[in-house]
């Protein structure tokens, strides 16, 4: 048990014993995704049992490792519910940077200091004397965790890495606990960040949001409304964010970005952002280059060998709905009134909220903008409350009836939201045809359906989240479902994934017919409640379906091998098409069927060897820990 209080605790609390899982609850609050990891059982004794554990109470307790640290406090508790004296680890990545510091290799403080001057930010003391330095970055850069990059003993963990936080007992017996605790953390000078990526870091100025309502829209509202004077909760960020982009375009410093911001959120946001989160916009925009265009992008700045390609570390894709809504841009088509609309704020709600999608999928819980283009506010309203029912509705959930064609500022005012609502999963378009520009005549049908997805797509692997396009289908059928896709191939070649929902006017089964780039083709059964307008899986289909004879019979190849076998191993010996293997084995270990051994080669799950941990340097302290709340 840890004594220990939060922030302005109310007298009974701070009479309350302290647990591990409230430091847990409280760091996702802060937005921060957490994970349960080992504890030691003695110096050299930890909680999975193996006798030589090189990572004592340092590494996850969870099947995936990182890739399952959540917000999701329902998730939290039934994580410690289960393991009561877990370690607490932090995903870093997504915009968190961690410097690791350990004095055991070499490291020092006065030794980074040496390399590049540091802002204060929030610090922890390890077990073992070191030290985490807690920074924000732009999650575009996609950092990576490096080793020894810096200098030896200094060590730095971002996309796909993690860090152990307090008050988490090390190993040696100390706990890790917060020397220096203040709000928010600081961003990482572009110093640090060229060190890391070994190139300067450019900032470019975004558009200003611009979201006019069109005179059809004006003439709609009642005349005697007028317009609200003040900036609602869900609006302040985005619109203090826009004003400084003006302001730093105009050359507006951060001092003078401050006093005209603040002035604002005074005086028209309710209630007011904070005075720290008004800084930190400022000092963020402070960075931008004033009244910047963007450079020519060079193909040349992006030139790998394979040597390089094979060595770094890549981020996995960030999946909204894992094996069925991935990372990049999908097209959901159906004919009208089939409930494409439906099947899509089913989605919308269930990433939102974290809970599973079409009844028994599981989500990656996220930030939604759901912007229904052809539904007006009294239309979506009655809609959520129907899908809904007594259920509350979703924080992490927006919607949006305008959006400005994406080649007329719509994608710009698109990259101004991310910025603002970093923790986006999924956005929504419905539909496409509200955010195309017209058709030129004359013109190629492919190249301009080609056009319209291909910035989408680069915008959705850039900030590592997924975009659905609601389309129609053409009004021709065609033995395959994906031909009937209205427009080009040049539209559903683009995309990373197709779906078409296929169901017969007055019937309530339907066929959601999927494939694309990184998910497996298949076919899902649904069904549709009128009643509460929800759509899911048929009762007598599974959400993990049995291996397919072909899966099942190369798992049993690698069962009955002593050693692991490369793809072109397993098609010669089954006697299947190359390409068809290396495609089933890549899938079948995202399920988590088979595992790899090496570069290329692939073993049983049943067969791998003892958990793949990942190397991390990050050690725990001792001290009091409710110094992490003070100030």
């Amino acid at each position: 048990m840890v004594d220990s209080s939060p922030a302005s605790p109310s007298p009974a609390e701070s009479r309350r014993t302290r647990t591990i899982l409230d430091f847990a609850l409280y760091y996702a609050d802060e937005g921060l995704r957490v994970l349960p990891l080992h504890s030691a059982r003695s110096p050299d004794s930890c909680t999975c049992g193996q006798a030589n554990c090189s990572s004592v109470a340092k590494h996850p307790i969870t099947r995936n490792g990182v890739k399952d640290a959540t917000y999701d406090q329902v998730q939290i508790r039934e994580w410690w519910r289960l393991y009561p004296d877990a370690n607490v680890g932090i995903a870093t990545g997504e915009g968190l940077l961690v410097i690791d510091i350990d004095p055991r290799h070499g490291g020092s403080l006065e030794a980074l200091q040496a390399l590049v001057e540091l802002p204060a930010t929030a610090t922890v003391q390890t077990g073992s004397g070191g030290l985490h330095l807690y920074f924000l970055y732009d999650k575009k850069l996609a950092l990576r965790n490096t080793a020894g990059k810096l200098a030896p003993g200094i060590d730095t963990r971002a996309e796909g890495g993690y860090v152990v936080a307090p008050p988490s007992r090390h190993a040696g017996g100390n706990r890790y606990y917060w020397k220096d605790r203040r709000p928010g953390y600081a961003q990482a000078p572009d110093e640090l960040l060229e060190l890391l990526i070994g190139k300067p870091v450019r900032h470019v100025v975004p558009s200003p949001a611009q979201a006019p309502v069109p005179a059809a829209h004006n003439t709609a509202l009642p005349a005697q409304t007028p317009r609200s004077p003040f900036v609602p909760e869900g609006k302040r960020n985005t619109t203090l964010v826009s004003l400084a982009g003006s302001l730093r375009n105009l050359g507006a410093n951060e001092e003078a970005l401050f006093i005209v911001l603040q002035a604002m959120n005074q005086a028209s946001c309710r209630p007011p952002l904070s005075e720290a989160e008004v800084r930190q916009i400022c000092t963020s925009a402070g960075k931008w280059e004033p009244g910047a265009e963007s450079e020519r992008p060079s193909g040349l700045d992006g030139l790998k060998d394979a040597i390089t390609l094979l060595q770094q570390e890549l981020p996995e894709p960030q999946w909204a709905v894992p094996g069925l809504l991935p990372e990049g841009v999908t097209l959901l088509a159906g004919k009208p009134k089939m409930g494409k609309s439906w099947l899509a704020l089913n989605l919308a709600l269930a990433i939102s909220r974290g809970s599973p999608a079409l009844g028994r999928l599981p989500t990656q819980r996220g930030h939604v903008l759901y912007l229904a283009l052809e539904d007006h506010e009294r239309r979506i309203t009655d809609r959520l409350r129907k899908v809904l029912q007594d259920d509350p509705a979703p924080r992490g959930l927006t919607w949006g009836g305008y959006w400005a064609p994406l080649a007329s500022g719509g994608l710009d005012d698109l990259e101004t939201y991310v910025q603002v609502m970093t923790e986006t999963r999924l956005i929504i378009i419905d539909t496409l045809a509200r955010v195309r520009p017209p058709t030129a005549s004359g013109g190629s049908v492919y190249a301009e359906d080609y056009a319209i997805i291909t910035p989408l797509k680069q915008f959705a692997e850039a900030h590592h989240l997924s975009i659905l396009l609601v389309h129609h289908l053409r009004k021709n059928g065609a033995s395959d479902p994906m031909d009937e896709i209205s427009g080009s191939t040049g539209l559903t070649g683009a995309t990373d994934c197709n779906m078409v929902l296929q169901r017969e006017r007055g019937q309530r089964e339907a066929t959601l017919h999927i494939t694309g780039r990184d998910v497996e083709e298949q076919t899902l059964h649904l069904t549709f409640d009128e009643d509460c307008a929800h759509w899911t899986l048929l009762a007598n289909q599974s959400a993990t379906p049995k291996l397919s004879p072909d899966r099942q019979a190369i798992l049993d190849l690698l069962e009955k091998m002593d050693r692991p076998m490369s793809p072109s191993e397993v098609s010669a010996v089954l006697a299947m098409d190359y390409e068809k293997v290396r495609k089933m084995l890549f899938f079948m270990k995202k399920a988590g069927d088979i595992s790899t051994e090496g570069r290329g080669l692939y073993q049983s799950s049943a067969q791998a060897s003892s958990q793949d941990v990942r190397q991390n340097a990050f050690d725990l302290s001792e001290e009091d820990p409710t110094r992490m709340f003070s100030e």
